[in-house]
């Protein structure tokens, strides 16, 4: 098994911890003949029978294995996994215009084996190029199931590219990383001859989904007062510049670019954080405030920042849809201090925290905005620092190399890493994902594709780093007094736009 710090999950809340004493106990729990969805549940299946089963909610995940592949023991791994973990037999059913989830007794996923060993190599390739488009593409149906489709490409005798897609509604980015420490284990296991040695789950996602809806009823008048008081009045949306007209119905095609914060900002960053008694998440989220003030040009930015929802140690070793998204306001005020600002964004962090258990569905539902096709909710933009430790997929006796939407390869797959970049779903105008990784800072850009071109979201990211540099030099500069352009940038749009001398020094107004 293989641990990074590069994480899956969106837990911009990690490094700050704030628990709530007064709940429920989460514990197993009777199960009605109706078992309920969990809150994100609910908002999914809304949007798929809204969008007649479409596929921004695939979660597809792809990896390269060389070396002795035991297939037998492979798939004897995911009869266990989905035997353990409930939800991955789970589909669901509408009845009198309520869903409830129908959990399977029993059910073996088919591990799909397409064997091009005798394929010529160009042939082979396309096949894999195909594959993959299709399993990102391909939709679920949540009323029939199952969630969860596994596939074997191989390639060689000891070549393969082993493909997980499962639908968002029983996974998430934490839970990917659970399959992938459990797959390690069993699989290891297994190969030699071993029974598995995990432990029976305290818990199923049914309890949570059963404890969640507990959980609100009990806090809901508290936590729902909170986030009317602090949204109200927000603005109806957050109009990025763009370089098409937006469609009537949202688009979900992604693009991406990044940039790498370097060991020595990063300590500074951090440096500052710590000055300022703030985490790196709010100093990172002061600049994105800033950021946006300038190019929306309004005072008051509202984003998205999703938590992973996992306070209770049991809920870790899950797989399931725990994920919650918290609404972070900031008024940025151009003659407020830097340090002014990250104050504010602390505050409103801890506050947001502190009532993280406030599903963000039951929000939309208490605030009503008015609903649209062509954006989301309340946010348009989101916003995360991902630095839970993430598990990658290492079988016992193989060398493994994921084929990274995020990362480009190290393995020269080439075109396979330009269909994994083609397979980007941007649920949101723009995301934006920091990872900490190895003492460096990496800011993966997500954008949709059909509202910006590269350049815009490039120049964007610039700018974006440029305000942090400058925040942390002197937190008691003014924010109104940041500059967008770093001095590079200023001279050489002053040399491209300002055109050719048309006449002498001396010419005079009235002369020309």
């Amino acid at each position: 098994m293989k641990r990074s710090n590069r994480s899956a999950t969106l837990d911009s809340s990690s490094s700050l911890s704030i628990e709530p004493t007064d709940r429920p106990a989460l514990d197993v729990r009777a199960r009605p003949d109706r078992v309920p969805l969990s809150f994100g549940q609910q908002r999914l299946w809304f949007i798929d029978r809204l969008g007649n089963a479409s596929t921004e909610y695939n979660l597809p995940e792809a990896v390269r294995l060389l070396g002795p592949l035991d297939v037998d023991a492979l798939e004897r791994t995911i009869h266990t996994i989905v035997a353990r973990h409930e939800v991955l037999r789970t589909h669901f059913s509408e009845i009198d215009g309520v869903p409830a989830q129908v959990i399977m007794p029993t059910l073996r996923i088919p591990l799909r084996v397409d064997d091009w060993r005798e394929l010529p190599s160009a042939l082979k390739h396309q096949r894999v190029i195909t594959s993959l488009r299709e399993e990102a593409d391909d939709p679920f149906d949540l009323t029939q199931g199952p969630l969860l489709r596994v596939r074997l490409f191989w390639l060689d005798d000891d070549e393969y590219i082993f493909v997980r897609t499962c639908h968002h509604i029983v996974s998430d980015g934490w839970s990917q990383a659970v399959f992938n420490y459990e797959l390690t284990t069993v699989y290891e296991a297994y190969r030699n001859g071993r029974p598995s040695s995990l432990r029976p789950l305290p818990l199923q996602y049914a309890d949570f989904a059963l404890w969640q809806r507990e959980l609100h009823e009990a806090a809901a008048e508290e936590g729902l007062a909170y986030w009317k008081a602090q949204l109200s009045g927000i603005p109806d949306r957050l109009e990025l510049p763009a370089d098409r007209p937006r469609l009537a119905v949202q688009t979900f095609a992604g693009a991406m670019c990044r940039v790498t914060l370097n060991a020595e900002q990063t300590a500074t960053l951090k440096a500052f954080g710590r000055s300022q008694q703030a985490t790196l998440y709010m100093t990172l989220l002061s600049g994105f405030a800033v950021l946006l003030s300038r190019y929306v040009g309004q005072d008051d930015c509202v984003v998205g920042s999703a938590v992973a929802n996992r306070s209770d140690v049991r809920l870790r070793e899950m797989i399931g849809f725990f994920g919650n998204s918290l609404v972070m306001r900031t008024r940025v005020r151009p003659d407020a201090r830097v340090q002014e600002l990250v104050q504010q964004v602390r505050r409103t962090a801890i506050e947001a925290y502190r009532h993280q258990d406030v599903p963000f569905e039951r929000i939309v539902e208490e605030l009503a905005p008015a609903r649209r096709l062509d954006v989301t909710p309340l946010f348009q933009v989101m916003f995360a620092l991902q630095s839970v430790p993430a598990v990658t997929l290492q079988l016992a006796g193989l060398a493994a190399e994921p084929i990274s939407t995020f990362r480009p390869s190290n393995i020269g797959l080439g075109p396979l890493e330009a269909v994994a970049a083609q397979m980007l779903k941007a649920r949101f105008d723009l995301e934006v994902h920091w990872f900490e990784d190895g003492g460096q800072l990496e800011c993966f850009w997500l954008y949709n594709r059909d509202l910006f071109d590269a350049w815009r979201m490039e120049q964007m990211l610039r700018h974006y780093v440029h305000l942090l540099e400058q925040m942390v030099a002197d937190p008691d500069r003014a924010v109104g007094s940041l500059a967008l352009l770093a001095p590079e940038e200023q001279r050489e749009l002053l040399a491209t736009s300002r055109g050719a001398d048309m006449a002498p020094a001396e010419a005079t107004l009235v002369g020309l």
